[in-house]
């Protein structure tokens, strides 16, 4: 398993963001076209 310190260097530094106005669907849209995700293990 994983520490945060060992998983941190690895994820990027990139932030998304969305404007407060727009849909649930646009959110969803966002996230597909990044592959933002979350895994559980």
């Amino acid at each position: 398993m994983n520490t945060v310190r060992q998983l941190l260097p690895n994820k990027g530094h990139e932030i998304s963001s969305i404007e407060p106005i727009k849909s649930d669907y646009d959110a969803m849209q966002l996230i597909a076209a990044k592959n933002i995700g979350a895994t559980s293990t």
